[in-house]
């Protein structure tokens, strides 16, 4: 007795899955379009897309773009997709990003950086820690310089158990880091204040003398986020 062979949709031609990268399987039709249904994690999805926001690695190039110095707007008409697209786009990828993992025994800087949200009257800070060999930054938050505030970084830079933590004069590190890990000597947080350059560089809403700024606080830690952590970390 004849038996007919088992023929399988999979083909070396098949597109991957773009979340898993698995195989895929044909999966209907929508609006004449080929559907795809990945073997793996089920995921629905089409090979090409007409609006630029679906494509596969739109993510990344969002998170390129905000790292480079490019406004909202500028991304927008960039990529070619709509400036609410890229907000909504920009909180996706900040939440699923993960703070990094510290080893113990390390050095680290602690510093500021000024910046205003929604006005010039409304000052805030980025404060944040860098360890000084890999130049990683351990934790950030955002707003004023009261020792709550500046606690929130500290706290997780002490967790690690470091072996010295460089700051400026800002009276409040002294009540919240213990003083045989902290110095406040000159040229101590000299990695750090380089790093600020390079912030204000790369991070449009941060520049100085610009009409590009922060209109929300949960916008501006999404996007330092995406600068500080995107693709150096674990993603959730």
């Amino acid at each position: 007795m004849w038996s007919h062979p088992i023929v399988s949709s999979i083909t070396a031609d098949t597109p991957l899955c773009p979340t898993c990268n698995s195989p895929s399987v044909k999966n209907g039709h929508a609006n004449g379009r080929q559907r795809l249904k990945c073997t793996s994690c089920k995921r629905c999805f089409m090979e090409h897309y007409r609006y630029p926001a679906c494509i596969r690695n739109m993510d990344a190039d969002i998170a390129a773009h905000i790292r480079e110095g490019c406004g909202i707007r500028s991304i927008a008409r960039l990529l070619g997709i709509g400036p609410a697209t890229v907000v909504r786009r920009i909180r996706r990828i900040a939440d699923r990003i993960a703070p990094p993992i510290s080893d113990k025994g390390l050095e680290y800087e602690i510093d500021e950086l000024c910046t205003y949200i929604g006005s010039r009257t409304n000052v805030q800070w980025i404060i944040y820690a860098l360890e000084r060999t890999t130049k990683m930054v351990a934790a950030f938050t955002v707003g004023s310089r009261t020792s709550v505030v500046l606690g929130t970084v500290t706290s997780v830079v002490l967790e690690s158990e470091p072996v010295r933590i460089h700051t400026d004069k800002l009276p409040g590190y002294a009540y919240l880091i213990p003083r045989d890990v902290h110095r406040m000597r000159p040229y101590g947080t000299n990695h750090i204040e380089r790093k600020n350059v390079s912030i204000r560089t790369h991070v449009k809403r941060l520049a100085r003398r610009t009409i590009c700024y922060s209109k929300r606080s949960d916008m501006l830690e999404a996007c330092m986020k995406i600068y500080f952590w995107y693709g150096a970390t674990r993603v959730m």
